[in-house]
């Protein structure tokens, strides 16, 4: 499933009061990320992906996403349990304008994204059968 949120910040958005916007997502594995800020945003734009209070992407706690026009898109593989609902912080450091971030997210089933789990089981539980740690 391909989840696309696009997200409109005020100008003079502080990190303090940063817009929170949910993500409702199916449970599965996070199999792909894809962030745009547009032409324009010359890096006043910034955000974070997080699950409940954890912080997921970027993975440095400190740190955010800001850029302008180019995608930042990568291959994941986080795991989400149960529907859920991953949140976008966004803040905007423009004094004049307010910009927008594009979000997409992709998930796909557990079985999907990770075929020889059940092998790896099997495997495992074989091992457990004949004494091999």
């Amino acid at each position: 499933m391909d989840y696309w949120f696009s997200v409109s910040t005020p100008a003079n958005t502080s990190k303090d009061d940063a817009v929170e916007t949910p993500m409702q997502v199916t449970a599965g594995i996070v199999t792909h990320v894809w962030i745009k800020h547009p032409r324009g945003c010359h890096g006043v734009a910034h955000i974070t992906i997080s699950d409940g209070l954890s912080q997921i992407w970027p993975t440095n706690k400190d740190e955010d996403y800001h850029g302008d026009e180019f995608p930042m898109e990568w291959d994941e593989h986080y795991e989400i349990q149960k529907p859920a609902k991953l949140y976008l912080s966004t803040w905007n450091d423009s004094t004049l304008h307010p910009h927008g971030v594009d979000v997409r997210i992709t998930v796909q089933p557990k079985e999907v994204a990770t075929p020889m789990q059940p092998v790896k089981d099997f495997v495992n539980v074989l091992k457990k059968l004949i004494g091999i740690p």
